[in-house]
């Protein structure tokens, strides 16, 4: 694999070890819940622009995916987006079958090393994640052998990932967070997130609505850049995702990349580039299709945000014939 064109997190190297997919994993009513459950034998993959973490060594045989990273997380995106409950359960078995099973716990349907009041010390700041501790996996009621995942738990993790990247968009537009943004954001991040859980330690220019009334949704910046930042720190530390120091036999120096140590980190490393968080100064979102792309060389001042990808390209073109027309009519107005 050639580091240079390692797209999204290039600068940080993007790090993980390898998902878990399940060829023949199945959607599964049980009760009024959706569940998906992983059958089979489980196959390690990981997208092509990211790597293996080094620990994991030769004798762990890794499927190279065609897709990246970022088509991976769009693909889990869309499973929120069929209307039935029947449809959706479809949708995310094939998604287990081709990219992996999002790794959530079983009794709060959060990320495996979440937050949890029992195992956590107040005294000493003691976190589970800390400890090496972790919930149970999610497995199917009654079948306590079979791994599965339940649909109304990842509905609510692509919403707290979806909310992320549309807030942070927003703010940086200098344009209002929509109300549901942020009642998805609360609603996914007090778990996660100690002080938010009990009122502990919320800086003073950030007021107590933030834990206080859930119903109210309604914060001016500072507060949601707040949200946004410990949300995404709970949700990085709930999933296995931080820094780690690797040096690849063709790099002539260490590196550092974000490393990725569980299948739902992976996720969290797709909407921390959609978001541009981890790459240098010249990784870019395109201003047209909004997905995360590193250009050849940095942009000039002003130079428009556009991937090469064909469809951005036209609209690209589109914009800037329109710049020009209105342009030459504003100029023939003042003549």
């Amino acid at each position: 694999m050639e580091l240079a064109n390692t797209g999204a997190t290039q600068g940080f190297l993007p790090l993980a070890n390898p998902a878990w997919r399940y060829p023949e994993a199945t959607a599964v009513q049980v009760g009024d819940d959706w569940w998906v459950e992983c059958l089979g034998r489980g196959e390690a993959v990981l997208p092509r622009d990211v790597l293996a973490h080094p620990e994991w060594g030769p004798a762990t045989e890794i499927h190279r995916l065609q897709v990246s990273l970022d088509d991976i997380l769009e693909d889990l995106l869309q499973a929120a987006t069929l209307p039935s409950p029947a449809e959706r359960a479809t949708h995310l078995s094939a998604h287990v079958q081709r990219y992996g099973r999002p790794e959530l716990c079983h009794e709060h349907g959060l990320p495996r090393f979440h937050f949890a009041p029992h195992l956590y010390d107040r005294l000493h700041g003691v976190k589970p994640a800390c400890l090496g501790m972790s919930c149970s996996r999610a497995r199917l009621p009654g079948r306590h052998g079979s791994l599965a995942v339940r649909l109304a738990d990842v509905e609510r993790l692509i919403n707290f990932l979806d909310a992320l990247s549309e807030a942070s968009e927003r703010l940086a537009r200098a344009r209002a967070v929509r109300g549901r943004t942020v009642a998805d954001l609360r609603s996914y991040q007090l778990p996660l997130i100690p002080h938010l859980s009990d009122g502990m330690d919320v800086p003073p220019a950030v007021d107590s609505s933030i834990t206080g009334h859930e119903e109210d949704t309604t914060l001016n910046a500072d507060q949601v850049r707040y949200l946004v930042s410990e949300g995404l720190s709970g949700i990085m530390a709930s999933s296995g995702v931080t820094l780690s120091t690797v040096w690849p036999a063709e790099r002539q120096h260490p590196q550092i990349g974000v490393h990725a140590k569980t299948n739902t980190g992976l996720y969290v490393l797709g909407t921390m580039a959609r978001m541009g968080l981890t790459g240098p100064d010249s990784l870019f979102v395109c201003e047209f299709c909004r997905r995360p792309h590193t250009p050849g060389r940095p942009l000039r001042f002003g130079e428009t945000r556009c991937c090469p990808r064909a469809e951005c390209q036209r609209q690209r073109h589109a914009r800037k014939q329109r710049n020009y027309r209105e342009k030459q009519a504003a100029d023939g107005q003042h003549r």
